[in-house]
């Protein structure tokens, strides 16, 4: 599979994503059921995309962003990492190599917080 990309939005029952050689997508809007399966150093940005049930793998350098409101089932190999974001419970997770699956924490958007800069008081007189 060559070189894809897409950038939209949906609102679907099911979306199913095959990609492959350096693919890009960014998806928003909603879907009851994702099923993503990428390898080859494509990526899927979809924390915009709330789902209902994920079923995601990612594979040789591949990267996932997604929201999951109910279950996830995440696989991840070849130094390719998963992040998710969302109330949805983990129904499976399975990461090898160099590759991770991640909670996100900042699930309220992001908020870039700078560290409060004082000088230590001196108490010595």
């Amino acid at each position: 599979m060559a070189a894809s990309d897409f950038k939209g939005a949906v609102k679907v029952t099911n979306l199913k994503l095959i990609a492959s050689g350096s693919s890009d997508f960014v998806i928003s809007g909603s879907a009851t059921n994702l099923r993503a399966g990428l390898s080859g150093a494509s990526d899927l940005k979809a924390f915009e995309l709330s789902a209902d049930y994920c079923d995601v793998s990612a594979s040789g350098a591949s990267d996932i962003q997604i929201l999951v409101n109910k279950e996830l089932k995440a696989a991840a190999s070849g130094a390719s990492d998963i992040f998710y974001k969302g109330e949805g419970v983990v129904k499976s997770i399975s990461a090898s190599g160099a590759s991770d699956i991640k909670k996100d924490h900042n699930s309220f958007g992001s908020i870039s917080v700078s560290p409060y800069l004082c000088s230590p008081k001196n108490d010595a007189k």
